[in-house]
């Protein structure tokens, strides 16, 4: 199974504010994460994740995705989220999408998630859409920074709206 984390970031290199909001993000990022889990035919999302973006407007949150395989990643096996398989563990995420015929996955999700499916060894890929501000503080992509030391830039494309897309590869 291929693996993708896709996450936006601030300039430079937050996910979300302490409190979690992610109010500096712009649309066009939304845009190109339901380009890409429709391209995939899969998300999987980590449970922190999912509770935000299902309280976001009724123009952006999951319910335009309905049709893929939805994956909340969580540790509590009761967790309901209506429309989505849930998971215990990034392991569990990738064999239910593998039993389902995919060959691609799409990871989207908070520090938790995200540095989960590092540990593990799961990541080929990392797509990060910077958006052109900075937040002097914030939650990171990875627990560690270091993390991206396993990955080598292979692209990086300027947007009109000011955001870059850069494409990192696992060494």
């Amino acid at each position: 199974m291929k693996t993708t984390l896709f996450a936006a970031t601030s300039a430079d290199g937050y996910i979300a504010r302490l409190d979690g909001s992610e109010d500096f993000l712009s649309d066009a990022h939304w845009d190109t994460f339901t380009t890409m889990a429709r391209e995939y035919g899969n998300f999987i999302v980590g449970r922190k994740t999912y509770e935000h973006v299902r309280d976001w407007s009724e123009n952006v949150n999951f319910d335009s995705l309905a049709g893929l395989a939805r994956i909340v990643v969580t540790r509590d096996s009761s967790f309901v989220a209506p429309g989505f398989i849930i998971a215990t563990s990034p392991r569990a995420a990738l064999s239910m999408l593998a039993e389902r015929g995919q060959s691609r996955a799409l990871v989207i999700g908070g520090t938790a998630i995200n540095t989960s499916f590092f540990q593990e060894n799961l990541l080929d890929t990392v797509v990060l859409s910077i958006e052109p501000v900075t937040l002097g503080e914030g939650l990171s992509v990875f627990d560690d920074p270091e993390v991206m030391s396993f990955f080598q830039l292979v692209s990086a494309e300027n947007s009109p709206d000011g955001r870059t897309i850069r494409r990192y590869n696992h060494v």
